[in-house]
């Protein structure tokens, strides 16, 4: 096996020409690059840029540090080696590989997504804050402008959330994430002084604040049809997305993987999005001994997608359609995948079928072609869900804390459990399976699942949270009634220290 070690090199001089070398020298593998102790710095204007389709972004063409395509066997081991991201990066974006092994790496970026401060005056309709270093503020046309490149105004709402100034966590009376957003009209007072004009009668003078200022263009770690992945002992320190986001990828685990704020930086928010999500995986997904912290979304989130049925084109052909904004180009299905078609309004399946073909359309748009025949007479509100790709779920000996929503989110119709973590300090729920085709189209049903051994302290504490901070919620959102059907099966919660 080809070897080739990277050393540490002096801080802001780029890393990423030698790491592309080494890349171009062992694909497509297998081999093993050896980050050596100390920083490696990775810069946009030398790191090739990838279209990065992920599921639950917004699309978008990001420079990447180590971009991956076909390698089968690489090892990327890192012996205490941080990587620092300039500018707007993903750190590793991987499609089609097999057998990648990541380990001993933190990640974290230059200068972080999140903005942290404090609220100075809250008055009717405005909020002053006072940003810390690094970031600061002009205001262009009348909007808050806290990045000045390219992107630049692009962020047309924002969101603000304050902690208690001795605990360091949300507020009892804190709104839930969809409740946190306001649109960008602000007044600079000086370099890091502004005025948000929001009318928030939570946020209190005095008090820590974090502001989310960008969409999801940059995951940190992006896997992309990926088979046997293994990441250990790494860290994320922030993401402009989600910490780790995977889709359609068999056999993954992750081992003592943290995400959350760098030690010693004294952050209030690791990533501002969910810690990890994985979407429409199979074979065994393992998160052990991993720690998820203080992130600005979910800590885990598995599940699958619904594609709403559109027309009958023939007895075995259908168009669907993709409704989310950001599951635009993520695949609905491949051939010999089965597929279940479902009433939206209960989730009932009213037909399977093996999928024979698939021809995507646009981004939006797919032909199926199945092979069996469709009902003939295809009522509206019907959408389609695809059966084969859902893991067999381990989550074990893990710690989440002081996130601002949620725990765990699961949807899988493979057994899965969730066993011996520390749940801690989470304003949401602890474990929520809350399938729904009306707005995020996210489901996969619970199935088999067992919640045992767990550690649950100070959770559920927000009632304006999602379903009213109940540590567990296993409902269906959908607005009919259909007694006779239960989309979610076989669900134990016991043992758990509460």
């Amino acid at each position: 096996m080809k070897e080739i070690r990277l050393p540490s090199l002096p801080a802001n001089r780029d890393a990423g020409p030698l790491l592309a070398a080494a890349l171009r020298e062992i694909h497509p593998g297998p081999g093993r690059i050896i980050f050596e102790p100390g920083r490696h710095d990775f810069f946009p204007e030398t790191s090739e840029a990838v279209w990065l389709n992920a599921a639950n972004h917004d699309n978008a063409r990001v420079p990447v540090a180590c971009p991956l395509r076909g390698f089968q066997g690489l090892e990327l081991c890192g012996d205490q080696a941080e990587w620092v991201l300039h500018g707007r990066m993903s750190a590793l974006a991987a499609n089609g590989c097999s057998g990648l092994r990541l380990s001993g790496v933190a990640v974290r970026s230059e200068t972080p997504y999140v903005v942290e401060g404090r609220i100075r005056d809250n008055h009717r309709d405005a909020v002053v804050v006072t940003l810390a270093a690094p970031h600061g503020c002009v205001v262009r046309d009348g909007c808050a402008v806290f990045r000045d490149d390219a992107f630049a105004g692009q962020r047309t709402y924002l969101q603000l959330q304050n902690f208690h100034p001795d605990t360091g966590l949300l507020p009892e009376d804190a709104p839930d994430n969809f409740g946190s957003f306001f649109p960008n009209r602000a007044e600079a007072l000086d370099r890091r002084t502004v005025r948000l004009f929001l009318e928030r009668q939570d946020l209190r003078p005095g008090w820590p604040m974090a502001l989310k200022t960008e969409r999801r263009w940059t995951p940190a770690i992006a896997l992309d049809h990926c088979e046997d992945t293994r990441i250990t002992d790494c860290a994320v320190g922030d993401a402009g997305g989600m910490g780790i986001i995977a889709q359609f990828c068999t056999d993954l685990e992750l081992l003592r993987v943290g995400v959350a704020p760098p030690p010693g930086s004294g952050r209030r928010i690791s990533v501002q999005d969910d810690a990890s999500h994985f979407v429409y995986c199979r074979g065994h997904l393992v998160l052990k001994d991993c720690v998820f912290e203080r992130q600005w979304d979910d800590a885990v989130n598995i599940h699958g997608t619904f594609r709403k049925q559109q027309v009958r084109l023939s007895a075995k052909e259908c168009m669907v359609a993709n409704m989310h904004f950001q599951q635009m180009g993520l695949e609905t299905c491949h051939p010999g995948d089965r597929v279940s078609l479902r009433r939206a309004d209960t989730l009932r399946p009213v037909f399977e079928s093996e999928v024979e073909d698939v021809f995507t359309i646009n981004p939006q748009f797919s032909r199926l072609t199945l092979r069996e025949a469709l009902p003939e007479d295809l009522a509206g509100g019907l959408v389609w869900g695809n059966e084969s790709w859902h893991p067999e779920v381990t989550i074990e000996g893990c710690r989440f804390a002081e996130s601002i929503p949620r725990g765990v989110l699961i949807q899988s119709n493979r057994p899965s459990r969730i066993r011996d973590c520390h749940f801690r300090n989470l304003p949401g729920q602890v474990v929520a399976t809350p399938a729904e085709a009306n707005f995020w189209y996210e489901g996969a049903g619970g199935t088999d699942l067992r919640i045992g051994g767990n550690k649950v302290e100070n959770c559920g504490y927000n009632p304006n949270f999602l379903g009213g901070a109940d540590l567990f919620d296993f409902r269906i959102h959908a607005p009919g009634e259909d007694p006779d059907f239960a989309y979610h099966r076989n669900i134990v919660v016991e043992n758990n220290d509460i």
